[in-house]
């Protein structure tokens, strides 16, 4: 497989993954309370706030995954705006880490959604290079 291919191809599973919000978007109170029950918090279902910013969260998220589709179609097009999210995304895990420990969440949280991020991140950048883009 081409590196452009393998570009397109982790682009498109990023994007996938990142759509998988819209689930959180449509999903009942219930169940998004049970799954923070889960990870050991208790939210208000009578806290406007939370609903707003969990669903609007996800909304982001299911947003840049749309985008991340459209960059993976033309991925020699579209190089410098994928190099620029993947830079981006490098800063975004790094406030997002900053505040996840500010905010006391667990640690394999922190972990995880850091890691999470730097690492697409970098496979984006691997690949770019890896392509001559």
């Amino acid at each position: 497989m081409s590196p452009v291919r393998q570009l397109s191809v982790a682009l498109r599973v990023m994007a996938g993954l990142d759509l998988l919000a819209v689930l959180a978007m449509a999903a009942p109170w219930t169940w998004l309370a049970w799954a923070a029950r889960l990870n050991g918090y208790e939210i208000g279902e009578t806290v406007p706030l939370v609903h707003y910013l969990t669903r609007t969260a996800s909304g982001m998220y299911v947003v840049y995954g749309a985008l991340l589709w459209f960059l993976s179609l033309r991925p020699v097009h579209h190089a410098s705006v994928i190099r620029f999210l993947a830079w981006v995304s490098v800063l975004h895990s790094v406030s997002v880490l900053a505040v996840d420990m500010a905010v006391g969440m667990p640690a394999f949280w922190c972990a995880s959604e850091f890691g999470g991020h730097l690492a697409e991140a970098a496979i984006v950048l691997v690949l770019l290079r890896r392509a001559k883009l």
